[in-house]
């Protein structure tokens, strides 16, 4: 190979290396600055509920094209948007359940002690309306109950007569562990948990 060429490689291969350098200054930037940021409760609960009206809208606007549709945005869109959601804002955001449909909202010891509350204050007859707030080792920890309050989530929460045919096939299919079903409007879903470290 020409000297030429040895040198064309060498200044490519430099050029390669600082930028895969400045990439991962960048990277390490903008994660430090998110490790960095930190919310109040209040805050929490407001980019919380922005999130499930955000993603109730996704899945109203996929029931324009059948509840399949919306099956198929739970499945492969919903928990890339609560990704993408957390990781903007830099915090922990999930929707647990007790009865899961996906196995990445199974409720951790916390949130199924909270969720079980959640439906014993139902039961007694109190209002769902409300909001925990925990603080520990430095962080501020959220969680609301989710109730099921629209009879179109019937379509796929319901009973075994509420749920179409293909709709129930297509459940089948993608979540064969799915415990997700026999719901009546009013219950507790799961609840909305949000973390992240604390302002104070």
């Amino acid at each position: 190979m020409p000297r030429s060429g040895e040198r064309s490689l060498q200044l490519g291969l430099l050029l390669l290396a600082l930028m895969a350098v400045v990439l991962g200054m960048l990277w390490w930037q903008q994660h430090a600055q998110r490790a960095r940021v930190r919310y109040s409760a209040d805050s929490l609960l407001v980019l919380g509920n922005g999130f499930l009206q955000r993603l109730q809208g996704l899945l109203l606007q996929s029931l324009q094209s059948g509840p399949d549709a919306a099956v198929r945005i739970c499945a492969d869109t919903a928990q890339r948007f609560t990704e993408a959601y957390a990781r903007q804002y830099g915090i922990e955001l999930r929707r647990a359940a007790l009865r899961w449909r996906n196995p990445r909202n199974r409720a951790d010891s916390l949130e199924a002690y909270w969720i079980e509350r959640f439906q014993q204050w139902k039961q007694e007859g109190r209002t769902l309306d409300t909001v925990v707030v925990l603080r520990y080792d430095g962080y501020v920890h959220v969680l609301k109950p989710i109730v099921l309050g629209n009879p179109i989530c019937l379509m796929c929460h319901g009973t075994a007569e509420e749920i179409p045919p293909a709709v129930a096939q297509l459940l089948q299919e993608r979540y064969p562990e799915d415990r997700a079903r026999n719901f009546r409007l009013g219950d507790v879903r799961g609840a909305l948990s949000v973390r992240a470290r604390a302002d104070e």
